[in-house]
């Protein structure tokens, strides 16, 4: 009979047995792609459209933010500004100044679905 106590200690004090460890899933790549909103219902292109909207007006009052952020900070030349907002969180960085990146193309919601078929 083993005394539930004496197995504690036991296992406290002694080398854990290691199994092996499996090998970490590959992490599997996001495949975007980009929707042609033309394509959307019309209920879903409403929701879409009011979307865009609340966009356009937060992106004005964001643009003004990071001038006046910008101006107070007033970086080198060569260099500027980078402003992270994830999880409501404020964070900025002084960065080179850099190309914009280049836009892929739009493909319709109907396209998308087909070939995913």
């Amino acid at each position: 009979m083993t005394v539930p106590a004496n197995a504690r200690i036991l296992s406290a004090i002694t080398k854990p047995i290691v199994e092996a460890t499996k090998p970490a899933p590959a992490p599997k790549e996001i495949e975007w792609t980009q929707l042609d909103p033309d394509s959307l219902s019309p209920d879903l292109r409403a929701s879409y459209n009011d979307y865009r909207q609340a966009a356009k007006a937060a992106a004005v009052l964001r643009t003004e933010f990071e001038a006046r952020m910008t101006d107070a900070i007033d970086p080198l030349d060569g260099e500027k500004l980078a402003f992270g907002y994830k999880f409501g969180k404020l964070s900025i960085a002084i960065v080179p100044a850099d190309k914009p990146k280049r836009r892929t193309a739009a493909v319709s919601l109907a396209d998308y679905l087909a070939s995913k078929a």
